[in-house]
């Protein structure tokens, strides 16, 4: 790694979080020191831009503000102690991917069209239109079934006093149609 100082990488990850996530945001006292150990071991900052945004992704939009440097420690230890995982996906292979999803579900093609959706986030802009299609095509019978089973699963899930029931209501259904559909 081209050795900068302390403060620059720090200020560069910092930097980098708030343009991923889109807001404006410091760091806490710990997601600082993570950093500095993460500089110490001279953990190069092109490796961790890459685990920060993939991790940063796979938060729905409406979460991203709840990213913390500290989730992305494990995933680090983990990488450092095991064969490299599944690679990112290249835009060709990811436009290749949805291209079979979308000829296996019989889905109009013009929900590819996200060329106005920055490059990081296209895979999950056209997953959440490719979900969204299907539950606006899904049987009236189906939808009530797939609320039904998410009512239950809060039910048993989910103790917590302060969540949004719809949202979660509607983040189960998401995840039941992906698996559904198997995309």
């Amino acid at each position: 790694m081209d050795k900068i100082t302390q403060e620059a990488y720090i200020k560069e990850l910092t930097d980098f979080i708030k343009e991923k996530t889109g807001i404006n945001r410091f760091l806490s006292s710990k997601e600082k020191s993570l950093i500095k150990k993460f500089y110490s071991e001279n953990i190069p900052l092109e490796r961790l831009k890459k685990i920060i945004e993939s991790e940063i992704i796979s938060y729905p939009q409406s979460k991203r503000k709840k990213f913390s440097v500290l989730s992305i420690e494990k995933k680090l230890s983990h990488q450092k102690n095991s064969p490299p995982q599944r690679k990112i996906r290249s835009e060709e292979e990811s436009n290749n991917r949805w291209k079979k999803v979308i000829e296996r579900l019989n889905i109009p093609p013009e929900i590819l069209n996200v060329e106005k959706v920055e490059s990081a986030f296209r895979d999950f802009e056209i997953e959440r239109r490719v979900v969204s299609y299907l539950w606006k095509n899904l049987p009236e019978n189906e939808k009530k079934k797939l609320q039904e089973e998410a009512k239950r699963e809060i039910k048993k899930k989910f103790v917590a006093q302060n969540i949004d029931p719809k949202k979660v209501i509607k983040s189960l259904i998401y995840t039941k149609l992906k698996k559904i559909y198997n995309i």
